[in-house]
Protein backbone atom coordinates (compact mmCIF):
# COMPACT_ATOMS: atom_id res chain seq x y z
CA UNK A 1 0.00 0.00 0.00
CA UNK A 2 2.71 2.45 1.04
CA UNK A 3 6.20 2.77 -0.44
CA UNK A 4 9.42 4.46 0.61
CA UNK A 5 8.54 7.34 -1.72
CA UNK A 6 5.10 8.01 -0.19
CA UNK A 7 4.56 10.78 2.36
CA UNK A 8 0.79 10.41 2.79
CA UNK A 9 0.76 8.27 5.94
CA UNK A 10 1.19 8.28 9.69
CA UNK A 11 3.60 5.77 11.18
CA UNK A 12 3.76 4.11 14.57
CA UNK A 13 6.73 2.21 15.94
CA UNK A 14 7.03 0.49 19.33
CA UNK A 15 10.11 -1.42 20.50
CA UNK A 16 10.27 -3.80 23.45
CA UNK A 17 12.76 -6.18 25.06
CA UNK A 18 9.80 -8.41 26.03
CA UNK A 19 9.44 -11.59 23.97
CA UNK A 20 6.03 -11.23 22.34
CA UNK A 21 5.53 -14.81 21.18
CA UNK A 22 3.58 -15.87 24.27
CA UNK A 23 -0.05 -16.99 23.96
CA UNK A 24 -1.46 -14.49 26.44
CA UNK A 25 0.20 -11.58 24.57
CA UNK A 26 -1.21 -12.83 21.27
CA UNK A 27 -4.66 -13.10 22.83
CA UNK A 28 -4.47 -9.56 24.23
CA UNK A 29 -3.27 -8.30 20.85
CA UNK A 30 -6.31 -9.82 19.14
CA UNK A 31 -8.67 -8.48 21.80
CA UNK A 32 -7.26 -4.96 21.43
CA UNK A 33 -7.66 -4.95 17.65
CA UNK A 34 -11.19 -6.32 17.91
CA UNK A 35 -12.27 -3.74 20.49
CA UNK A 36 -11.00 -0.81 18.42
CA UNK A 37 -12.65 -2.13 15.26
CA UNK A 38 -12.24 0.24 12.28
CA UNK A 39 -9.74 1.41 11.27
CA UNK A 40 -7.47 -0.82 13.40
CA UNK A 41 -9.25 -4.15 13.00
CA UNK A 42 -7.46 -5.92 10.12
CA UNK A 43 -9.40 -7.50 7.30
CA UNK A 44 -6.63 -10.01 6.61
CA UNK A 45 -3.25 -11.21 7.92
CA UNK A 46 -0.30 -13.25 6.69
CA UNK A 47 3.18 -14.47 7.53
CA UNK A 48 4.61 -12.72 4.47
CA UNK A 49 4.16 -9.24 3.07
CA UNK A 50 2.01 -9.59 -0.03
CA UNK A 51 -0.20 -7.46 -2.26
CA UNK A 52 -3.12 -9.49 -0.91
CA UNK A 53 -2.78 -11.07 2.51
CA UNK A 54 -4.10 -14.63 2.55
CA UNK A 55 -5.74 -15.21 5.94
CA UNK A 56 -9.00 -13.62 7.07
CA UNK A 57 -8.70 -11.98 10.48
CA UNK A 58 -11.53 -13.48 12.54
CA UNK A 59 -12.18 -12.18 16.06
CA UNK A 60 -14.51 -15.06 16.82
CA UNK A 61 -11.98 -17.79 15.99
CA UNK A 62 -8.40 -16.69 16.69
CA UNK A 63 -6.92 -20.12 17.49
CA UNK A 64 -5.16 -20.46 14.13
CA UNK A 65 -3.68 -17.02 14.49
CA UNK A 66 -2.51 -17.71 18.08
CA UNK A 67 -0.92 -20.95 16.88
CA UNK A 68 1.10 -19.01 14.30
CA UNK A 69 1.89 -16.25 16.82
CA UNK A 70 3.43 -18.80 19.23
CA UNK A 71 5.15 -21.08 16.70
CA UNK A 72 8.87 -21.21 17.67
CA UNK A 73 11.14 -19.33 15.28
CA UNK A 74 14.20 -17.13 15.73
CA UNK A 75 12.52 -14.31 13.83
CA UNK A 76 9.06 -14.00 12.36
CA UNK A 77 6.96 -11.09 11.17
CA UNK A 78 3.16 -11.16 11.08
CA UNK A 79 1.49 -8.73 8.67
CA UNK A 80 -1.99 -7.20 8.92
CA UNK A 81 -3.98 -4.95 6.62
CA UNK A 82 -7.25 -3.36 5.66
CA UNK A 83 -8.18 -1.17 2.72
CA UNK A 84 -11.35 0.60 3.92
CA UNK A 85 -12.24 3.28 4.78
CA UNK A 86 -8.55 4.11 4.25
CA UNK A 87 -5.49 1.88 3.87
CA UNK A 88 -3.68 0.65 6.97
CA UNK A 89 -0.76 -1.75 7.31
CA UNK A 90 0.48 -3.22 10.57
CA UNK A 91 3.13 -5.76 11.50
CA UNK A 92 4.60 -7.43 14.56
CA UNK A 93 8.21 -8.64 14.80
CA UNK A 94 8.65 -11.59 17.15
CA UNK A 95 12.28 -12.52 17.80
CA UNK A 96 14.12 -14.85 20.15
CA UNK A 97 17.74 -15.80 19.48
CA UNK A 98 21.26 -15.35 20.80
CA UNK A 99 21.53 -12.00 19.00
CA UNK A 100 17.99 -10.59 19.26
CA UNK A 101 17.47 -7.08 20.63
CA UNK A 102 13.89 -5.89 20.27
CA UNK A 103 10.49 -7.22 19.35
CA UNK A 104 8.26 -4.60 17.79
CA UNK A 105 4.89 -3.32 16.61
CA UNK A 106 4.55 -1.12 13.50
CA UNK A 107 1.62 0.63 11.81
CA UNK A 108 1.26 2.75 8.68
CA UNK A 109 -2.07 4.54 8.33
CA UNK A 110 -3.28 6.77 5.50
CA UNK A 111 -3.29 10.42 6.54
CA UNK A 112 -6.92 10.83 5.41
CA UNK A 113 -7.93 8.85 8.48
CA UNK A 114 -6.88 11.83 10.63
CA UNK A 115 -9.19 14.65 9.65
CA UNK A 116 -9.86 15.82 13.21
CA UNK A 117 -8.46 15.71 16.72
CA UNK A 118 -10.83 12.88 17.66
CA UNK A 119 -9.22 10.45 15.22
CA UNK A 120 -5.76 11.49 16.40
CA UNK A 121 -6.73 10.91 20.03
CA UNK A 122 -8.12 7.50 19.13
CA UNK A 123 -4.78 6.60 17.52
CA UNK A 124 -3.01 7.86 20.63
CA UNK A 125 -5.27 5.78 22.89
CA UNK A 126 -4.74 2.71 20.70
CA UNK A 127 -0.96 3.15 20.76
CA UNK A 128 -0.87 3.74 24.53
CA UNK A 129 -2.75 0.47 25.02
CA UNK A 130 -0.39 -1.37 22.67
CA UNK A 131 2.59 0.13 24.52
CA UNK A 132 1.31 -1.08 27.87
CA UNK A 133 0.45 -4.50 26.50
CA UNK A 134 3.92 -5.17 25.04
CA UNK A 135 5.80 -3.31 27.81
CA UNK A 136 7.32 -0.89 25.31
CA UNK A 137 10.81 0.42 26.03
CA UNK A 138 10.49 3.08 23.34
CA UNK A 139 8.10 4.23 20.64
CA UNK A 140 6.71 7.09 18.60
CA UNK A 141 3.89 8.33 16.36
CA UNK A 142 4.75 10.69 13.50
CA UNK A 143 3.65 11.92 10.11
CA UNK A 144 5.93 10.48 7.43
CA UNK A 145 7.02 13.98 6.45
CA UNK A 146 8.41 14.55 9.94
CA UNK A 147 9.75 11.02 10.43
CA UNK A 148 11.88 11.29 7.28
CA UNK A 149 13.94 14.03 8.91
CA UNK A 150 14.99 11.71 11.74
CA UNK A 151 17.44 8.77 11.84
CA UNK A 152 15.98 5.60 10.28
CA UNK A 153 18.91 3.22 10.85
CA UNK A 154 19.71 0.81 13.69
CA UNK A 155 17.77 0.34 16.94
CA UNK A 156 17.25 2.18 20.26
CA UNK A 157 20.23 0.18 21.56
CA UNK A 158 22.44 2.32 19.32
CA UNK A 159 20.64 5.69 19.33
CA UNK A 160 17.45 7.62 19.81
CA UNK A 161 16.19 8.24 16.28
CA UNK A 162 14.64 11.63 17.02
CA UNK A 163 11.75 13.46 18.60
CA UNK A 164 8.28 13.09 17.11
CA UNK A 165 4.69 14.17 17.69
CA UNK A 166 4.17 11.40 20.27
CA UNK A 167 7.16 9.90 22.08
CA UNK A 168 6.93 6.89 24.42
CA UNK A 169 9.70 6.45 26.98
CA UNK A 170 9.75 3.16 28.89
CA UNK A 171 11.68 2.09 31.97
CA UNK A 172 15.19 2.21 30.38
CA UNK A 173 14.69 5.85 29.36
CA UNK A 174 13.05 6.83 32.65
CA UNK A 175 16.21 5.59 34.39
CA UNK A 176 18.51 7.08 31.72
CA UNK A 177 17.08 10.62 31.63
CA UNK A 178 15.48 10.64 35.09
CA UNK A 179 11.74 10.59 35.81
CA UNK A 180 11.55 14.19 37.04
CA UNK A 181 13.48 15.47 34.04
CA UNK A 182 11.26 13.60 31.57
CA UNK A 183 8.12 14.87 33.27
CA UNK A 184 9.42 18.44 32.95
CA UNK A 185 10.27 18.14 29.24
CA UNK A 186 9.15 21.20 27.22
CA UNK A 187 6.31 20.42 24.84
CA UNK A 188 2.55 20.36 24.45
CA UNK A 189 1.91 17.67 27.09
CA UNK A 190 3.82 15.19 29.25
CA UNK A 191 1.80 12.32 30.69
CA UNK A 192 2.85 9.57 33.10
CA UNK A 193 0.96 6.55 31.75
CA UNK A 194 2.24 4.29 34.53
CA UNK A 195 5.42 3.79 36.56
CA UNK A 196 7.17 2.32 33.51
CA UNK A 197 5.89 4.54 30.70
CA UNK A 198 5.92 8.29 30.04
CA UNK A 199 4.29 9.93 27.00
CA UNK A 200 5.59 13.19 25.55
CA UNK A 201 3.43 15.10 23.03
CA UNK A 202 5.31 17.89 21.29
CA UNK A 203 2.32 19.52 19.55
CA UNK A 204 -1.47 19.52 19.63
CA UNK A 205 -1.78 17.80 16.25
CA UNK A 206 0.13 15.31 14.12
CA UNK A 207 0.09 17.75 11.21
CA UNK A 208 0.77 20.94 13.13
CA UNK A 209 3.17 23.28 11.29
CA UNK A 210 5.74 22.90 14.06
CA UNK A 211 5.81 19.17 13.23
CA UNK A 212 5.64 19.25 9.43
CA UNK A 213 7.42 22.46 8.49
CA UNK A 214 9.92 23.07 11.27
CA UNK A 215 12.33 21.30 13.65
CA UNK A 216 12.42 24.11 16.21
CA UNK A 217 10.39 22.21 18.82
CA UNK A 218 12.25 18.98 18.08
CA UNK A 219 15.62 20.65 18.54
CA UNK A 220 14.51 22.26 21.79
CA UNK A 221 13.51 18.88 23.23
CA UNK A 222 16.69 17.19 22.01
CA UNK A 223 18.84 19.86 23.62
CA UNK A 224 16.87 19.63 26.87
CA UNK A 225 17.07 15.84 27.19
CA UNK A 226 20.61 15.08 26.02
CA UNK A 227 21.80 15.91 22.53
CA UNK A 228 24.34 13.07 22.70
CA UNK A 229 21.52 10.50 22.94
CA UNK A 230 20.35 11.29 19.40
CA UNK A 231 21.89 10.24 16.11
CA UNK A 232 23.98 13.11 14.77
CA UNK A 233 25.40 13.81 11.28
CA UNK A 234 28.38 11.48 11.90
CA UNK A 235 26.32 8.55 13.19
CA UNK A 236 27.05 5.61 13.31
CA UNK A 237 30.78 6.40 13.22
CA UNK A 238 30.16 8.72 16.17
CA UNK A 239 28.38 6.71 18.86
CA UNK A 240 25.47 7.89 21.02
CA UNK A 241 24.76 7.65 24.72
CA UNK A 242 22.08 5.01 25.29
CA UNK A 243 20.22 3.43 28.23
CA UNK A 244 21.03 0.00 29.61
CA UNK A 245 18.69 -2.51 27.96
CA UNK A 246 18.16 -6.02 29.34
CA UNK A 247 17.78 -8.52 26.48
CA UNK A 248 17.47 -11.68 28.58
CA UNK A 249 13.83 -12.28 27.64
CA UNK A 250 14.59 -12.34 23.89
CA UNK A 251 17.90 -14.23 24.23
CA UNK A 252 17.03 -17.51 25.89
CA UNK A 253 20.15 -19.16 24.53
CA UNK A 254 22.39 -16.50 26.08
CA UNK A 255 20.65 -15.42 29.28
CA UNK A 256 17.88 -16.88 31.47
CA UNK A 257 14.37 -15.75 30.50
CA UNK A 258 12.37 -13.36 32.61
CA UNK A 259 9.97 -15.30 34.84
CA UNK A 260 6.28 -14.96 34.09
CA UNK A 261 4.24 -13.25 36.78
CA UNK A 262 1.30 -15.20 38.33
CA UNK A 263 -1.14 -13.08 36.28
CA UNK A 264 0.80 -13.87 33.10
CA UNK A 265 0.81 -17.59 33.92
CA UNK A 266 -2.96 -17.56 34.52
CA UNK A 267 -3.49 -15.70 31.25
CA UNK A 268 -1.35 -18.26 29.41
CA UNK A 269 -3.22 -21.19 30.99
CA UNK A 270 -6.53 -19.59 30.03
CA UNK A 271 -5.39 -19.07 26.43
CA UNK A 272 -4.05 -22.63 26.10
CA UNK A 273 -7.24 -24.15 27.49
CA UNK A 274 -9.50 -22.07 25.25
CA UNK A 275 -7.34 -22.89 22.23
CA UNK A 276 -8.05 -26.56 22.95
CA UNK A 277 -11.79 -25.96 23.07
CA UNK A 278 -12.39 -25.56 26.82
CA UNK A 279 -14.87 -22.81 27.75
CA UNK A 280 -14.69 -20.64 30.85
CA UNK A 281 -18.00 -21.21 32.62
CA UNK A 282 -17.42 -19.60 36.02
CA UNK A 283 -14.93 -17.69 38.16
CA UNK A 284 -15.29 -18.03 41.94
CA UNK A 285 -13.31 -18.62 45.14
CA UNK A 286 -10.04 -17.80 43.39
CA UNK A 287 -10.56 -20.36 40.62
CA UNK A 288 -11.33 -20.28 36.91
CA UNK A 289 -13.64 -23.16 35.98
CA UNK A 290 -13.44 -24.52 32.43
CA UNK A 291 -15.60 -27.18 30.78
CA UNK A 292 -14.66 -29.27 27.77
CA UNK A 293 -16.88 -30.59 24.98
CA UNK A 294 -17.08 -33.91 26.85
CA UNK A 295 -18.30 -32.09 30.01
CA UNK A 296 -14.96 -32.68 31.78
CA UNK A 297 -13.84 -29.86 34.09
CA UNK A 298 -10.54 -28.03 34.66
CA UNK A 299 -9.95 -25.68 37.59
CA UNK A 300 -7.19 -23.07 37.45
CA UNK A 301 -6.02 -21.74 40.81
CA UNK A 302 -5.52 -17.98 40.36
CA UNK A 303 -3.30 -17.60 43.44
CA UNK A 304 -0.94 -20.46 42.59
CA UNK A 305 -1.22 -19.85 38.81
CA UNK A 306 -1.61 -23.55 38.11
CA UNK A 307 -4.19 -26.19 37.31
CA UNK A 308 -5.51 -27.59 40.60
CA UNK A 309 -8.17 -30.02 39.35
CA UNK A 310 -7.94 -31.88 36.05
CA UNK A 311 -10.73 -34.16 34.83
CA UNK A 312 -9.63 -34.02 31.19
CA UNK A 313 -6.58 -36.25 31.44
CA UNK A 314 -4.44 -33.34 30.25
CA UNK A 315 -2.24 -30.87 32.09
CA UNK A 316 0.49 -28.21 31.69
CA UNK A 317 3.88 -29.57 32.67
CA UNK A 318 5.46 -26.17 33.41
CA UNK A 319 5.54 -22.57 32.30
CA UNK A 320 5.78 -22.33 28.54
CA UNK A 321 4.97 -26.00 27.88
CA UNK A 322 2.03 -27.32 25.91
CA UNK A 323 -0.86 -29.59 26.89
CA UNK A 324 0.14 -33.22 27.15
CA UNK A 325 -1.63 -36.48 27.99
CA UNK A 326 -1.30 -37.43 31.64
CA UNK A 327 0.40 -40.75 32.17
Amino acid sequence: MFTDQDENFIQVELSTTTFLGRPYIGERFVNTLCRYDQPYLPERWDTEERTRLRQQFDCSSPSGFIEEWTRPEEWKTLFFGRTRPFPIQMSVDIKRSSYAKFNGFYAFIHEKQFRNNRSERELLSFTVEMSEMIHADYGYIAHAKQARRQSPILTPAERLPGIYWANFFGRPYIEFFGRDKLLATPGYEVREINDDLILLLTAESLSAPEMIESDEVVNEVRAYLNQNAFAGPNFPDETCEVPEFHFGDVRWSAEPPVEESPNEKVARLRTDLQAKGYKLIEEKNGHLIFRGADNSVVLVDNDKAEISVDMTGEFLLRSGSKMSKES
